[in-house]
């Protein structure tokens, strides 16, 4: 992925993309499930977690996804279209 990565960056210097591995599009992937609001159980299953509760530890430091956030329930979504993830349980 980072020779891809450089090779846009090259071919479009207004367009510059950052340094992304595999692991950190799983993390945005999962992230974006969660903030959507995809049950824990159907990201788990994504994740390859044979126990939601791992996926519970990993993710609910995420500022967005704890409770402690201030925001109110739901004003986190990312889109309407991502969030029908969730019919896919």
């Amino acid at each position: 992925m980072p020779k891809l990565i450089e090779a846009h960056n090259k071919q479009n210097p207004k367009t510059q993309l950052l340094h992304a591995g595999l692991h950190d599009l799983r993390h945005v992937h999962a992230t974006t499930l969660l903030l959507a609001g995809a049950p824990v159980h159907v990201v788990a299953a994504r994740l390859g977690h044979a126990d939601p509760a791992i996926t519970l530890r990993v993710y609910a430091s995420s500022p967005r996804l704890s409770a402690d956030s201030g925001e109110p329930p739901g004003s986190h979504r990312v889109s309407k279209g991502v969030s029908k993830i969730s019919t896919l349980s």
